[in-house]
């Protein structure tokens, strides 16, 4: 069962670093976000265009080969419309996203009237049908790590890993609006159900935001967590030396 909740500052499954982002270098990198074809200008839907089926979904997808410092290097972005056409709507009603290579990343800025969602696949259709059959754990990685640069609303992040056997687990995390340069860790073990992460062929990082919501992420990878039995093992030896001090003063 898909797990959803919000983040907290330091929360069970995902744990967000609240204050400016702290996060040593990634394990491995799955998307670095300062290359693509959206750098020069925005990758953008405009929502009075009919989509596959006429009157509802609307989508604008893009491939780019050979990118730098992306897993399987391909990304496979898709911007989806949720609902029947506004005859009405203009130019502002379009859904866009841009990478920017000096910041390092990945801004989404959602239509004013209408709900989009953000669909990024690495090991999909520019792969041939291959996949990544990449190792996440390699490195004594236990969860993946992103950066939020900014959300001005409640922001839900989800990551999907779709195995080499097919099977397909996720997670859910929502981000509270106004979010800034924190990171955010989701534990390989929040993943329901469960799948092979040794072997992944897909992933998958999606995002509905509120109608005219707005979001900026950095560098998506993987990272390693303590687990929380460690990390009150660290605290313990902590404070055991905080009272050695104590006592000798």
């Amino acid at each position: 069962m898909q797990v959803n909740r919000t983040v907290l500052a330091i929360a069970v499954g995902g744990a967000l670093a609240m204050g400016g982002v702290t996060r040593a270098a990634l394990i491995t990198t799955i998307d670095a976000m300062n290359s693509g074809p959206f750098s020069a200008a925005s990758m953008s839907v405009d929502y009075t265009n009919p989509g596959p089926i006429l009157g509802y979904s609307n989508h604008n997808e893009k491939q780019q080969s050979s990118l730098a410092n992306v897993l399987g290097g391909y990304r496979d972005t898709k911007i989806d419309y949720s609902g029947p056409l506004d005859p009405y709507a203009d130019a502002a009603d379009a859904a866009s996203v841009r990478i920017s290579t000096s910041a390092k990343d990945m801004a989404f800025q959602s239509p004013p009237s209408v709900q989009a969602t953000l669909d990024i696949n690495y090991g999909g259709a520019a792969q041939g049908g291959a996949g990544l059959n990449a190792d996440l754990t390699a490195g004594g990685a236990s969860a993946f790590g992103l950066t939020v640069i900014m959300t001005d609303s409640l922001l839900p992040l989800t990551i999907s890993v779709t195995s080499m056997s097919g099977a397909v687990g996720r997670e859910t995390v929502n981000i509270p609006a106004g979010t800034s340069l924190s990171t955010i860790d989701i534990p390989f073990g929040a993943i329901s159900p469960a799948v092979d992460l040794t072997h992944v062929k897909y992933i998958d990082l999606l995002s509905t935001p509120p109608v005219a919501g707005d979001f900026t992420i950095g560098a998506l990878g993987t990272v390693m967590v303590p687990e929380p039995a460690t990390m009150a093992i660290m605290g313990l030896a902590v404070l055991g030396l905080l009272h050695r001090r104590r006592r000798r003063n």
